[in-house]
């Protein structure tokens, strides 16, 4: 019986089921990363970026637990008021934002820019504006031209996010 018990750990463990729920984060970015710019969009722009692991800085900027509900209709983030205060503080520059990649088990699954409440200068990317909607919510805008998956429903996240009890 011993040896059924062990072969049926074994062969749980091995399987790649977690049993720890996805941890959902937003990461700053070590370095500011080179820009896709396939269009030929002005230099000025910020534009998409591919971020991998090795990019995102050590800790999160925004960690899971900050990370309270997420609607999917109107693409609003919940934070706490400690994330959201992390966001409102932000000083990104005027023209080009601040990179970020929101990110599940630390895989990113949607890049973007943090941009500046002032600018009139849109992204040609995800955007989070640093100011605070009502009830600590943050829309994340998307100005995309052309034919692009819309990564605010990726299904990785989506998944992530109904696991952890967090999809509005």
């Amino acid at each position: 019986m011993k040896f059924w018990i062990s072969i049926l750990v074994f062969i749980f463990l091995s399987s790649g089921i977690t049993l720890t729920p996805p941890k959902i984060e937003i990461y700053l970015l070590k370095t500011r990363l080179d820009q896709d710019n396939p269009q030929g969009y002005p230099k000025s722009l910020a534009r998409p970026f591919q971020p991998k692991q090795t990019d995102l800085q050590d800790t999160p900027f925004i960690k899971d637990t900050d990370i309270i509900w997420y609607d999917t209709s109107r693409s609003k983030i919940t934070l706490s008021v400690s994330g959201s205060q992390k966001i409102i503080d932000l000083q990104p520059p005027i023209i080009d934002g601040i990179q970020f990649a929101l990110t599940v088990d630390r895989k990113p699954v949607m890049c973007g820019y943090f941009i500046n409440r002032v600018t009139s200068q849109p992204a040609i990317s995800y955007m989070i504006m640093n100011i605070l909607n009502q009830d600590s919510t943050f829309s994340i805008s998307r100005l995309l031209p052309g034919n692009h998956t819309d990564d605010r429903v990726n299904a990785i996240l989506i998944k992530a996010l109904s696991e952890t009890n967090r999809l509005k």
